[in-house]
């Protein structure tokens, strides 16, 4: 499923909240859910804590 702007928005946020502070009170804007954060500072992926909802993967050099 495609993500709206909005949704997108949001991910980018809990993600930003994420590497700053190591957690997010913002929950997936598709479920509901939390958010979990698996990887490294390079490499590493951003998702739902609900299988299969939502997931970014980001990759460094």
């Amino acid at each position: 499923m495609k993500s709206t702007r909005e949704e997108a928005l949001i991910l980018d946020q809990a993600d930003q909240e994420i590497k700053q502070h190591g957690k997010t009170n913002l929950k997936c804007p598709r479920c509901g859910g939390g958010f979990a954060y698996d990887g490294n500072d390079t490499t590493y992926t951003f998702h739902c804590v609900i299988p299969g909802c939502t997931s970014i993967t980001f990759r460094g050099l």
